[in-house]
């Protein structure tokens, strides 16, 4: 955005000694500055060849190793490992699996998740007690409302469901 020939090509200013001459203005202090000087950097040391560009894929990683597909090459560099097997129960709907299986990585959108990804909440706090965090643990086991449905529910299907803090130990 500084260079005054707006259709210059890259290899006329890779080598160019005086930068300022052909600058409509000079770079501003600050994050300006600071980037034009990264980009000096960067390109100190680079040389072009007069080839046209192309995409090449070595199907080898950096230790050797020979990549049979891209997508384990993205799942192998993406993908967070847990030692715990997921378990999925085939008795219930997926949607429910699918739920618990979030609940259990904390991937359900309470709002302290929400404000971590940077989405704009009012509060953090519970909507419903105002008393604590909203989180997944709070939402199933700590909120006064929490504990009363599962208080309803050992009830009505007459069972003693003891009182948990968070999903693992109800899981245990």
């Amino acid at each position: 955005m500084l260079d005054s020939d707006k259709g210059c090509t890259v290899s006329n200013r890779l080598h160019v000694s005086d930068w300022f001459a052909i600058l409509r203005r000079l770079p501003r202090g600050g994050e300006e500055y600071s980037q034009f000087s990264y980009l000096l950097s960067s390109i100190r040391d680079v040389t072009l060849s007069d080839e046209n560009d192309a995409w090449v894929w070595l199907l080898n990683d950096s230790s050797g190793f020979t990549v049979a597909s891209i997508r384990y090459l993205i799942d192998a560099n993406t993908l967070v490992v847990d030692s715990n097997a997921t378990r999925w129960n085939r008795c219930i709907p997926i949607k429910v699996n699918v739920f618990l299986w979030r609940l259990v990585l904390n991937k359900l959108p309470t709002r302290v998740n929400l404000d971590r990804k940077g989405i704009d909440v009012d509060s953090v706090l519970c909507p419903i007690c105002c008393e604590d965090v909203e989180t997944v643990n709070h939402v199933f086991f700590s909120c006064e409302l929490a504990k009363d449905l599962w208080a309803s529910m050992a009830r009505w299907w007459e069972l003693d469901i003891p009182i948990c803090s968070n999903f693992m130990e109800w899981c245990s």
